[in-house]
């Protein structure tokens, strides 16, 4: 991504400030450019500290960025370019930077048929961990799923198997429970430890850095079903132009015989619970649910959503 030769009327970048959403350049000649982050993918998938490592560089033609190999030109700026990388470098770049600290748990039967009447590809996405991570390693999450299927007594894994098959599901043994989740995936979004305890929060940085693992995975397991567990996570997922993209009328017409629950508040209409995901296989359709471990969460309330989710099949 190099920096072309630059007209000599083209004015000069004096400073730039870029936050997770915008990128803006004051120029010489008075003026200041604001332009969308998600132009430049890798800006997007930056952390906090990458994007704002930059330097001028060309006599202020151009900004580069020495952590993430990003170049934009004044002269690209100003003619609203795009960044010019490929679909296939950024993911190679992502998939080569970016891997997820924990590795997800893959069932061994998933992406193929089931006799529980999911979608083959149907993917758990949690919030975060938490406790000390000094003895985890990456394999984490995959030893807490199958310490759960194996009798350990986690009620998130349960509330999530009734919440998707139904409050009556039996869950009491290893055979019922490894059913499930064998033909399943699951992982945590956030790629930190969020604390000691469960009541410990993800901090701004720790959503922020979450972004770029988290399209690694989608295009690791290329799932066609997300199920999001929590609003907080939902809010705080990436919706970059060209990753992420708004439910379609025929998605959310799928969910007009369905009651959601009332304990949502009022402004979280479904359309705003639903989306897609792009990956090199198709789109990922989402939903996102309350996090199961809240206090008020009733799994009776929120089967008949998922399960109406989970019949949907993308266009």
């Amino acid at each position: 991504m190099s920096i072309s030769g630059v007209e000599k009327h083209i004015p000069n970048a004096v400073s730039i400030e870029v936050s997770r959403s915008a990128l803006s350049v004051e120029l010489s000649d008075g003026r200041t450019i604001p332009i969308p982050v998600d132009r430049y993918p890798r800006l997007a998938y930056a952390t906090h500290q990458e994007r704002t490592n930059w330097r001028i560089m060309g006599a202020g033609h151009g900004i580069h960025w020495e952590d993430i190999d990003e170049d934009i030109s004044v002269e690209g700026l100003l003619a609203g370019n795009r960044s010019g990388e490929s679909t296939a470098s950024l993911k190679r770049w992502l998939a080569a930077t970016r891997q997820p600290e924990f590795q997800p748990w893959k069932g061994e039967s998933y992406g193929t048929p089931n006799d529980l009447g999911l979608p083959a590809s149907l993917l758990i996405l949690g919030e975060s961990h938490y406790g000390d991570p000094k003895d985890w390693g990456r394999g984490i999450t995959i030893r807490v799923v199958r310490e759960y299927c194996e009798g350990a007594g986690y009620a998130f894994f349960t509330k999530i198997l009734h919440t998707v098959l139904g409050p009556d599901a039996p869950a009491d043994t290893s055979e019922q429970r490894c059913r499930f989740y064998e033909s399943t995936a699951f992982c945590n979004y956030v790629q930190r430890s969020v604390g000691p305890t469960s009541d410990c929060r993800p901090i701004p940085e720790m959503w922020e850095e979450a972004a770029a693992p988290f399209s690694v995975t989608l295009e690791c397991l290329r799932p066609t079903h997300i199920v999001v567990c929590g609003m907080d996570l939902w809010d705080n997922m990436p919706a970059f132009e060209g990753v992420w993209a708004p439910p379609s009328e025929t998605l959310i017409r799928w969910f007009d015989s369905v009651g959601f629950p009332t304990s949502l508040a009022s402004w979280r209409q479904p359309s705003n619970l639903l989306g897609c995901y792009g990956n090199s296989e198709g789109q990922s359709v989402v939903l996102a649910i309350q996090h199961p471990s809240w206090r008020y969460y009733q799994t009776s309330a929120w089967h008949p959503v998922v399960e109406r989710f989970l019949q949907y099949r993308p266009e």
